[in-house]
């Protein structure tokens, strides 16, 4: 599977012809090749797909924030979505508080910050098969109008993404230890 395979998946969900090659000329194609990797962050940041989960332990940045948290710590270049930080790191740790500003981890805890997020996957052979059907129908949903000028297709589109969606979500929750809910985190709600 590579990223023609993707397009002409998403093109099959429309009813249209197959693109040679991605980096090819022609509208479709250059349409592809803007839209592509935009589609693929917001895909990869709508769930934490179990393939694109890694961890990190980041140092503490040398500027401190000038009020509210006694650390910053950078975000690791290829995060696309940080996940919940957990004490020690582990997925079932205590909760630790935290906010994010623009690159960086505004947080009272000490260094190294285990964290979990989701990375960059721009290798389509890596990518769990749940997640390409989600993706070229992310793909067909972002160009439907576009490409067919008919709402019907956007609706459809949309349909077939949801789905594709509440799939993977649904296998991929199965595998692995379900997080721990803590009653702070149920509290915590109410306040949002």
């Amino acid at each position: 599977m590579n990223r023609t395979d993707i397009c002409n998946l998403a093109l099959d969900h429309l009813r249209e012809a197959p693109i040679g090659h991605i980096d090819a000329d022609g509208s479709v194609s250059e349409w592809f090749q803007r839209n592509f990797d935009a589609v693929l962050d917001g895909v990869l940041r709508d769930h934490p797909w179990n393939f694109a989960i890694t961890r990190a332990s980041i140092a503490v940045d040398e500027t401190a924030p000038d009020f509210g948290w006694t650390y910053r710590y950078a975000l690791p270049t290829d995060c696309v979505r940080l996940l919940q930080i957990r004490s020690g790191g582990y997925l079932n740790g205590a909760p630790v508080e935290h906010e994010i500003e623009g690159e960086y981890i505004l947080t009272n805890a000490p260094t190294p910050l285990k964290i979990r997020y989701i990375k960059t996957m721009s290798d389509p052979s890596k990518w769990d098969a749940l997640f390409v059907e989600a993706m070229a129908a992310a793909l067909a949903l972002k160009m439907s109008h576009w490409l067919t000028g008919k709402t019907s297709y956007v609706q459809m589109a949309k349909a077939l993404y949801d789905e594709a969606l509440a799939k993977a979500k649904r296998i991929d929750g199965m595998e692995g230890t379900p997080e721990a809910i803590y009653a702070d985190d149920v509290i915590g709600v109410r306040y949002v």
